[in-house]
């Protein structure tokens, strides 16, 4: 429902750190089917809100379902440009990968495999 992931991204923006959990858990589970991920990312705008849950100080468990956010998105073809060029995600996850949790580091690992598996984003990888 499209008023319920409008919430959420409004939650995710404007909550405090004892929301996001629950609320990048949610849309953790959003995240996994393929019409979702598209609309995540040119409807709704998650992706820079999430990043921002990645530079601030937040919990280990919201880093994690960030990331596993991130990852699932990067299944969706349309969206790995976009995730890479516009958003640049690959800097945060690096970052993110020098002491995050064993969980976010196979995310991170699992994000960046996924995404320079597409042959325009090889360059901008390198």
């Amino acid at each position: 429902d499209g008023k319920a992931v409008a919430i959420l991204v409004h939650e995710l923006r404007q909550g405090n750190s004892s929301v996001h959990q629950n609320v990048t858990r949610s849309i953790c589970g959003l995240s996994v089917s393929n019409e979702n991920q598209r609309e995540l990312v040119s409807k709704y705008n998650i992706v820079l809100p999430l990043l921002e849950l990645l530079k601030e100080n937040g919990t280990d468990k919201v880093k994690e379902n960030v990331v596993e956010i991130i990852r699932n998105l990067s299944f969706n073809g349309e969206n790995q440009r976009e995730l890479v060029i516009k958003y640049e995600v690959i800097p945060p996850l690096l970052e993110l990968s020098k002491n995050g949790t064993d969980r976010a580091k196979e995310f991170i690992a699992q994000s960046i495999g996924i995404l320079s598996s597409n042959k325009e984003n090889k360059r901008e990888l390198v």
